[in-house]
Order: C-alpha cells, then sequence, then structure tokens
C-alpha cells in the first residue's frame, strides 16, 4: 500500500494490524499446540508479512517500524508461552528466528550482494555507480569496491532503498 507521500505508514498499519489478527488467533490456539507448532504458525503466517519487501518498506523511521518490533515480541513471546515481561532476546535464539530489524538488513545486504556481482535488473543496477567509475585515482574505498553514496538533504530521500543499500555497504562490508 502506497500513499501519495510514500510515507509507508498506511502498508505499516495494515500489515499492524493483519499481524496482531493472527497474533490473537494462535493465541487463542497455542494451549493445544506444541512450541514447534506454533512457531510453525509463525513462520507461515506472520513472517511472511514481515519480510515481503521489508528492504523497500522496512527502512522508514523507527517510530514507524517499532510497531511491527512490538507486535512480533508479542508472537514470540506467544509462541513461547513466556509472559509479557520476559526478554524476548532468549526465544529468539532459541527458536533461531531473526528479529525485523535484522530481516530488513538481511534482505538489504542481498541487494548489496546482487548489486556487487550485476545480479539486479539493467534499471536497479544503473543505480549502483562505483568509486571507480567516478575517479581514476586510487582511494580506499575505490580499491575494496564501494559504491558512491548520493548526497541528500532531506530525510525522506536518505530512507530510499537505494541510499539505504549503500550505506549498509560502507558499514558492515
Amino acid at each position: 500500500m502506497v500513499d501519495e507521500k510514500l510515507s509507508w505508514s498506511n502498508h505499516i498499519n495494515a500489515v499492524c494490524k493483519n499481524i496482531s489478527k493472527i497474533i490473537s488467533v494462535i493465541y487463542k490456539v497455542n494451549h493445544m499446540l506444541e512450541n514447534n507448532h506454533s512457531y510453525m504458525l509463525y513462520c507461515s503466517l506472520i513472517l511472511p508479512y514481515l519480510s515481503y519487501a521489508c528492504e523497500i518498506w522496512g527502512n522508514t523511521y523507527k517510530s514507524r517500524s517499532h510497531k511491527l518490533v512490538l507486535l512480533q515480541k508479542k508472537a514470540i513471546r506467544n509462541i513461547a508461552k513466556a509472559s509479557y515481561l520476559d526478554h524476548t532476546h532468549p526465544l529468539f535464539v532459541q527458536y533461531k528466528c531473526l528479529k525485523f530489524l535484522d530481516i530488513v538488513k538481511l534482505k538489504t545486504l542481498i541487494i548489496i550482494y546482487k548489486a556487487k556481482n550485476s545480479m539486479l535488473p539493467i534499471n536497479l543496477q544503473t543505480k549502483f555507480i562505483t568509486i571507480e567509475e567516478i575517479h581514476s585515482y586510487g582511494t580506499r574505498s575505490s580499491k575494496k569496491g564501494n559504491f558512491n553514496v548520493k548526497f541528500c538533504k532531506t530525510k525522506r530521500k536518505l530512507m530510499s532503498i537505494v541510499l539505504w543499500v549503500l550505506s549498509y555497504e560502507t558499514t558492515y562490508l
């Protein structure tokens, strides 16, 4: 769901609404299921909402994505039959499950990998310009094969997929 300002708030609200309905269903049937079956419900019903194209809409303001993080924590607590005050990090480790922000980082890093190996479609590949293509003199960044990060004035432009990918590339590689 895209609004006229490309803020993704409508989409995130719709995803939150769907996930909260699914969490209530899991909560109601959780007493009849074992933990691994509840986790299978999570993987089949909630995880697709969190991971589908999240590299595009997941790199938004923290205040917008925070709702999704809280819902995912609520879901993992329901699966583990834990109290609402229990820490969720051990539960994510126990179920070998990625947190929402980690899913966004992973999907973004996959795009970087595809861009470095020219596996993206042509229209997206042209957005990724290496420093070697801009100038010929050797720098530390050009020797690593880093991409050129474009300057941007606004926060919204900074959150575009290409600039997020480039910022992840300089941070994690």
